[in-house]
C-alpha cells in the first residue's frame, strides 16, 4: 500500500539542466520519501549498465553530509531510486543535493538542488534506517585521528618523564658491582654471576695438513781433510799383518 507514494521523478535530460522544484524531506519518515532518477540522452533514455549512480547531500545548518548509492530500477533504461537516508533528516532546515553517476573511472554529476526537511508536527519520532556510509566511514576517520593524538601526546609525556629521571640519575661501577643514585634513593647490584661447572671435554680435532717446507738453512763451515799418508804405505801394512797372532794355534 502507498508504494511510491513518496516518491519524486527527477528527469535529467542534460548536464546542466536545473533540477527539482518543491522537495521536502520529514524526521518521521522512514524509507517513505525519496527520488527516482530517470537519466536521458538526446530526449532518449540513456543506457547506464555497469555505472554507478550516488545521492550525495549537505545538511545548511547541521553541516552533516551523505554519499548514498542508489538502487537501480533498470540501469539500461537510466533509472534508479534512492529513499531519503535519517540523518540527512535529523534536523529541520535547507539540504543542498545533486546526483553523480561513474563508469570506466569517468563521472558526472548534476547541478545542486534543495531539499527542505520540515519539522515534526505532532511529536514523531526520527527514523530508525541509520547514518549513510559515508557519515560513518567520516567518523572513525576523525575518531582515528583523536585516538592517535591522544597516544602520542601520552608518548611525549612519558619520554619526558622517562629523560627527566635519567638525568637526575647517577651510576658506577666498583669491579663487577653496579651503582645506581636516582631520586628515588641508593640501590647496588653484583652482576658477576657464580662460576658454572666445567664443561666435557671435547673430541681431538682431525690431523692438520703439512705445513709448507721450510727456507733452506745456511752451509755449515767447510770440513778438514784428514793427513792419510801414513796409512797408505806397503810397509803399514805388512807391519800390522806380522802383528796378528796366529789364529790357528788358538783354540775356540
Amino acid at each position: 500500500m502507498l508504494d511510491g507514494y513518496g516518491l519524486h521523478t527527477i528527469i535529467w535530460d542534460s548536464a546542466d539542466e536545473r533540477l527539482g522544484d518543491l522537495l521536502v524531506a520529514s524526521p518521521a519518515d522512514a524509507t517513505g520519501r525519496g527520488l527516482e532518477l530517470h537519466v536521458r540522452q538526446g530526449g532518449a533514455a540513456a543506457d547506464l549498465t555497469g555505472a554507478e549512480v550516488y545521492f550525495l547531500w549537505r545538511h545548511k545548518m547541521a553541516g552533516t553530509r551523505g554519499c548514498e548509492p542508489m538502487t537501480e530500477i533498470d540501469a539500461s533504461l537510466g533509472q534508479f531510486v534512492v529513499y531519503y537516508p535519517a540523518a540527512m533528516q535529523e534536523a529541520e532546515g535547507a539540504v543542498d543535493a545533486q546526483f553523480m553517476v561513474t563508469h570506466d573511472g569517468k563521472s558526472i554529476s548534476t547541478r545542486a538542488f534543495t531539499i527542505r526537511v520540515e519539522p515534526v508536527i505532532t511529536g514523531g519520532t526520527e527514523s530508525e534506517d541509520g547514518f549513510t556510509l559515508f557519515v560513518e566511514t567520516i567518523k572513525r576517520y576523525e575518531g582515528a585521528i583523536e585516538i592517535t593524538t591522544a597516544a602520542a601526546d601520552a608518548a611525549n609525556e612519558a619520554a619526558e618523564a622517562a629523560n627527566d629521571a635519567a638525568d637526575s640519575a647517577t651510576a658506577s661501577w666498583s669491579g663487577s658491582v653496579l651503582t645506581v643514585t636516582s631520586a628515588s634513593g641508593t640501590s647496588s647490584a653484583d652482576l658477576r654471576g657464580p662460576q658454572g661447572i666445567q664443561g666435557i671435554q671435547g673430541e681431538t680435532g682431525p690431523q692438520g695438513e703439512t705445513g709448507a717446507t721450510g727456507p733452506q738453512g745456511s752451509q755449515g763451515p767447510s770440513g778438514t781433510t784428514p793427513d792419510l799418508s801414513a796409512y797408505a804405505t806397503k810397509q803399514y801394512v805388512d807391519d800390522a799383518i806380522a802383528a796378528l797372532v796366529n789364529l790357528e794355534e788358538e783354540e775356540f
